[in-house]
């Protein structure tokens, strides 16, 4: 019997000081094949997946964010008995082929490529085997280091425990299948139809277990405590597990009809079985019954048993360990992760890229087009940075390689043949003309390579000739021949996997080739010299030229997650990674981790650092600051003027502290482990609301956090999930963890009892609080406005109208509008609504009133109307609101004015945090108010950080759903033809049906609807008068939409009408050449009451001087005898002014009155 070398080593897990960390640019780019295998890691943190794409794909599981993808997998990725070791950035699996034979491999994570378990000896993959064993070994529980180096040289199988501890591998010939349990504890050895467990670290005269009637293939399920095989029986339907521990048989099943078997739960009593449909369920071992949970839809990818064997499906669908969650792949490649306890789809991992199948530069150089894999085409313009769709275009006929030749010239006149004797011969190109011999290239070529192809260069003046590579990893002996000279030079190059790419430039110095891992080597034949370049993960295939360009170019690979790359030989090589993603949406990356993209795309983007086992999920807006470049393709290709900022040292990022949680007897207690950034502020939410913003004043490590007090931000239903999460800063405060999530029911719940009362739970019924701020009338005239207290009277009367429909449950609503109107004339008389003059201390109070009564299922809406600014600076920057005290914009530098007449962001949070209703919405429509969710979004390019993180941390403490005007000052604000501003005016026009969800009960008001309604809304609303406005949104990442009222025939909404606006007057004494009887005062002064009136009013007034669409009064007057008259014309847009008979009179009010009367009169006339 050939000889047998069995090595256990003990891999020693040492704790990592955690220094400042290099964050990478990550982008969720999904399988875009069907999903193959499926597992996650023992502790549950990682997913990873294989996929028909010939990829491999490590997930974070919590945020379900992409880690790695892999390179591609030469062998078909079928793949079962899957491991996932983090601990040492390791994957062992077995991949399966067509013809059922299965390849053992090892994808390590950090370097990112794969070492063959069924062949170490190549020396890259033997060496670097050899330093990893030798690093490794030496536990105290190991054997001692030893010098492996020779025994790899034939090695033929190498296995990790499932913990990552233990590596084996064996020489020569013995047990048929060894094998590690995910356990980490045992390792199995079969032969034959039997299989014996083994200790690690018992000796091998140990009793082993002993496995009887195994089948041909196995698979051990996800926990590591059960095995079972391929089906057995006459229908194919009858599987037996065993228990790994003891050898025992569990169970046998005989599972339904078109039912496979995916996975075993943790605790072996349900089973998870896929149906021939793609319906998912768990079926019950005892009662053998099946209890169908997941949905048809999106369909699992199903391998016909009839052409694979049976196995091959194993890990499509599988348990997380703890059996909370199940991991299904689809057949479109996503993977869709559910709740395993109801069925509940949680998350979906998918693809937003497909394969680019060709691209290149326009003529001039100004433009890429792309044809990507999924029929589409783009079109980027490089010089203006726009991205669009282009209609599909047939493939430009290319030139096709003739029967026998060996390569083909681009214009296709030309192309070598092999001869009689294997002499190489230059043919035309149609193949039918003989032009020379090509004596002496075989001369050159080193003893044992066969010429495998040619290409020509692009004045035909070069042929390359490539050789086959027989080995995996060699070094190719290529020639590059001189037509006309008739001589060539032999270039060698060490290429791994094989030439997989070939060009020229276009003068013909540089020639491109492409290895099959992704590398790619240049031959400068000036200078006779490579240089080798590498970026991509997958062998490169195509490269594209810039016209008249000989040093920039693309280059490609078959790969399917879109990407290109852009280099430049004269420049440093690689420039950027370009991404088409789907609905013409884009990403530019650059080695030095600065970006640009597309709105929607970055909603896809995040940040991410890998160490060792450890990684972190960085939201993409806290280093955005940091990298993102707005036009950076442009800069690079020299179209812009600007200059690219530096972001050198810069790369590092201080981590925040990681977070062990847990929650006994209604106590949060939380343990920080300090990494680079230190420790700081600490946050708890209760239900996504922020009830404590920083818990750990003096940055302990350890904190317990009494949770009783905060229980009325808890849902009341007996049924409901409550949960408790945690955020934590790191010392600077810039940089925050993900949320820390914990469900949470208090204990005097679970013993029957409650801190709030007998009927403090159940109380359900959930009611609205409304309260409308609206502020006209400042102190002095120059900040007063016309629309702001009607338009919060307006908001009041239609959340009352359509609140009362829905929440119809007695006292279900309360609704309180603060406005500058005079007491008895404030609009509101004869209503529900409670009014209160507007100021600080009574919106304050108002606010305090509805925290003493709010519950958790209740709703509150904020609405804000009149001046708002942003300032000071850094972490200072906030949002004000400006009540009636203040008189100009340059008061709010003044400390004691802000404190005493302004409303801060920061004030709002905490005030709006301290009332328990967990639906919330906050809406601004103020001057200069687009800077809040500006701040609350990152969604403009214009914010810096400061603001930012400080109107970012506003949303996020609240939960809230945000939505906010951006008009830049007075004047926009206050253009209107509706007597109202367009958002409040859009938002009622949402309310009354436009926006809304019908149904037979009436027309429900969604909030993300009519905010999104209101959003498209105001800017065509805006163009209309030459204005520019675009409503900003905010939403919070975990809330839902939710309704706020029901609008039917019995509502009436105060939503304004379209009416003429006037504009400023220039009415001057034709003697004096003034307005000596102030008539455009007094005329102005009746304008602006009518506009008061609002939706009542017939005509409304803009302070301006020039406004598209309006009408202004332009005359003179004289005074002769005391009597007064005027020749007067209404002028609108440069048209031909109308005349206006006024008749005369002493009395300049009179005249005035005459004025409106004939002004009226004409615009009714017009309007008709």
């Amino acid at each position: 019997m050939p000889s047998k070398l069995f090595a256990l080593v003990a891999l020693l897990c040492l704790p990592v000081l955690v220094c400042a960390q290099l964050a990478e640019l990550g982008l969720n780019l999904g399988h875009t094949g069907a999903i193959t295998g499926l597992r996650f890691s023992a502790d549950g943190r990682y997913l990873v997946s294989s996929s028909m794409d010939n990829t491999m794909k490590l997930w974070d599981v919590r945020s379900g964010k992409l880690l790695k993808t892999s390179p591609e997998i030469s062998a078909a990725p079928f793949l079962r008995n899957l491991f996932l070791f983090p601990e040492q950035n390791l994957v062992t699996y077995f991949s399966g082929s067509m013809t059922g034979n299965w390849y053992n491999w090892i994808w390590n994570l950090e370097s990112n490529n794969f070492w063959d378990g069924n062949d170490l000896s190549p020396k890259p993959v033997e060496s670097d085997l050899n330093s990893l064993l030798n690093d490794l070994n030496g536990a105290p529980s190991g054997p001692p280091a030893r010098d492996y180096q020779g025994e790899l040289q034939s090695v033929t199988q190498i296995r990790f425990s499932g913990s990552g501890q233990v590596v084996y591998f064996t020489n020569g010939v013995g047990a048929e299948h060894y094998g590690f349990c995910p356990d980490g504890i045992h390792y199995y050895q079969r032969s034959g139809d039997q299989m014996s467990l083994h200790g690690i670290w018992e000796e091998r005269s140990a009793p082993p277990v002993t496995f009887a009637g195994l089948s041909p293939i196995i698979a051990i399920n996800s926990s590591g405590a059960y095995l079972f095989g391929s089906p057995d029986g006459p229908a194919g339907r009858q599987f037996t597990i065993w228990q790994m521990q003891t050898g025992l048989v569990h169970a046998r099943v005989n599972l339904p009809d078109g039912t496979y078997l995916n996975d075993i739960s943790p605790d072996g009593t349900h089973l998870l079985i896929t149906d021939s449909r793609g319906q998912s369920g768990l079926f019950h071992i005892e009662s053998q019954k099946l209890l169908p949970l997941f949905s048809r839809y999106p369909p699992t990818h199903l391998i016909d048993p009839g052409s694979r064997p049976e196995s091959l499906v194993f890990n499509q669908a599988t348990f997380s360990p703890n059996a909370q969650l199940v991991a299904r792949g689809g057949a479109d490649g996503a993977i869709y992760l559910h709740d395993a306890g109801n069925g509940r789809l949680k998350t979906v991992l998918k693809a937003y890229t497909a394969a680019v199948q060709h691209a290149e530069f326009g003529p001039e150089g100004r433009q890429l087009h792309f044809r990507l894999s999924d029929g589409s085409h783009r079109s980027w313009d490089l010089v203006n940075g726009i991205v669009r769709s282009e209609p599909q275009q047939p493939p430009r006929p290319g030139v096709s390689l003739p029967d026998g030749a060996l390569g083909i010239s681009e214009d296709g006149e030309l192309s070598v043949r092999m001869g009689a004797n294997d002499q190489l011969e230059l043919w035309n190109g149609n193949g039918d003309r003989k032009l020379r011999d090509l004596n002496g290239v075989r001369d050159i070529l080193k003893s044992g390579n066969a010429i495998a192809g040619a290409i020509f260069s692009p004045d035909k003046n070069h042929i390359f000739f490539w050789t086959s590579l027989e080995a995996r990893r060699a070094e190719t002996s290529n020639i590059l021949w001189d037509i006309e000279k008739g001589q060539g030079q032999q270039i060698s190059v060490s290429i791994n996997l094989g030439i997989s790419g070939l060009a020229f430039s276009p003068d013909g110095n540089y020639l491109l080739i492409g290895h099959g891992t992704g590398e790619f080597s240049v031959f400068n034949q000036k200078s006779g010299r490579f240089t080798r370049l590498d970026g991509h993960p997958n062998a490169v295939t195509r490269f594209a030229f810039a016209p008249q360009n000989n040093a920039l170019f693309l280059s490609m690979t078959n790969a399917q997650d879109g990407t290109v790359k852009l280099w430049n030989l004269e420049k440093g090589g690689l420039m950027a990674t370009l991404i088409n993603l789907a609905s013409e949406d884009w990403v530019v990356m650059t080695p030095n981790r600065m970006f640009d993209a597309s709105p929607r795309a970055m909603e896809l983007m995040f940040y991410k650092i890998l160490e060792g086992d450890r990684s972190e999920i960085i939201e993409l807006e806290q280093l955005k600051s940091r990298y993102y470049e707005p036009g950076i393709l442009q800069k690079l290709l020299g179209y812009s003027s600007e200059s690219i900022r530096s972001v050198a040292g810069l790369e590092q990022v201080d981590l925040y502290p990681e977070i062990d949680a847990v929650i006994e007897d209604d106590q949060l207690k939380i343990n920080l482990r300090e990494r680079s950034g230190g420790i700081g502020a600490l946050s708890i939410f209760m239900n996504g609301k922020e009830i404590e913003q920083d818990a750990n004043t003096q940055r302990q490590t350890s904190i317990t956090y009494d949770l009783r007090p905060k229980q009325n931000y808890l849902f009341r239903h007996p049924d409901s999930t409550n949960t408790v999460s945690l955020r934590v800063y790191n010392r600077d405060g810039w940089l925050k963890s993900g949320a820390v999530t914990l469900p949470y029911q208090p204990t005097s719940w679970s013993r029957g009892n409650a801190s709030g009362g007998a009927n403090w739970r159940g109380k359900l019924n959930p009611k609205m609080y409304v309260v409308a701020l609206g502020t006209s009338d400042y102190s002095g005239t120059q900040l007063d406005l016309q629309y702001a207290t009607q338009d919060a009277t307006s908001i009041a009367r239609a959340m009352q109208a359509v609140g009362a429909n829905l929440f119809a449950n007695g006292d279900s609503i309360e609704v309180y509008a603060l406005t500058t109107a005079a007491a008895g004339s404030t609009g509101l008389e004869g209503t529900p609504v409670r009014w209160q003059l507007a100021n600080k201390e009574n919106f304050r109070a108002t606010l305090q009133v509805i925290q003493k009564k709010a519950k958790a299922e209740d709703v509150l809406l904020v609405y804000l109307s009149g001046h708002g600014l942003t300032y000071g600076s850094a972490e200072q920057s906030q949002f004000y609101y400006l009540t009636g005290s203040v008189a100009s914009e340059g008061m709010i530098s003044d400390k004691q004015v802000r404190d005493q007449y302004t409303i801060s962001s920061g004030e709002l949070t905490d005030w709006i945090n301290e009332i328990p209703a967990l639906k919330q919405v906050l809406i601004i429509d103020a001057c200069n108010s687009g800077k809040v969710v500006e701040n609350l979004t990152g969604n403009t390019r214009a914010l810096n950080s400061s603001q930012i993180r400080a109107m970012d941390r506003m949303k996020d403490r609240t939960g809230m759903f945000v939505l906010s005007g951006s008009a830049a000052d007075k004047v926009s604000y206050e253009s209107t033809v509706y007597g109202q501003g367009l958002l409040t005016y859009s938002l009622l026009q949402g309310m009354k049906g436009v926006a809304t969800r019908r149904t037979a009960d009436g027309d429900y008001v969604d909030v993300m609807k009519l905010f999104q309604h209101a959003r498209d809304e105001v800017p065509r609303l805006a163009a209309t008068i030459n204005g520019i406005q675009t409503p900003m949104l905010g939403f919070p990442a975990a809330g839902a939409s939710f309704d706020i009222g029901i609008f039917n025939n019995t509502v009436n909404i105060p939503i304004g009408k379209e009416k003429p606006t006037l504009i400023r007057s220039l009415l001057m004494n034709k003697d004096k050449l003034q307005d000596d009887l102030n008539l455009v005062e007094l005329i102005e002064m009746v304008f602006r009451e009518e506009t008061e009136e609002g939706s009542d009013g017939n005509l409304n007034y803009a302070d301006l001087n020039k406004l598209p669409g309006a009408y202004s009064l332009g005359g003179l007057y004289t005074v002769n005898g005391g009597n007064i008259s005027i020749d007067l014309k209404l002028f609108k847009d440069g048209k031909d002014p109308v005349n206006l008979e006024i008749p005369e009179t002493n009395d300049p009010k009179r005249l005035v009155r005459y004025i409106i009367r004939q002004v009226k009169k004409v615009l009714a006339a017009r309007s008709n």
